[in-house]
């Protein structure tokens, strides 16, 4: 959110410093003028609410050793069925 805040105040002309330079190190489908179109999109939300969801979610995989490697194990049921409230 913070970052997001930290755009906000930017001008276009700084933002499109900032992208033009990222963008050289992001494989990405988008055009320059389709990031430009999302900046300018993004701009006009000044009111934007924005909540976030972890994956593998809280209580939604227990630990596990495999193969020498300590890895997270999803719960597969419980992390869809977060993931659809989240977004439902």
């Amino acid at each position: 959110m913070a970052i997001y805040n930290r755009i906000r105040t930017l001008s276009s002309k700084d933002l499109l410093a900032i992208v033009s330079t990222a963008i050289q190190g992001v494989k990405t489908d988008f055009t320059i003028q389709d990031i430009k179109n999302i900046m300018q999109i993004m701009s006009n939300l000044s009111t934007a609410e924005f909540d976030h969801l972890t994956i593998p979610v809280c209580a939604g995989y227990e630990e596990k050793m495999i193969s020498d490697m300590n890895v997270l194990v999803p719960d597969l049921n419980k992390n869809i069925e977060v993931i659809k409230e989240f977004l439902w």
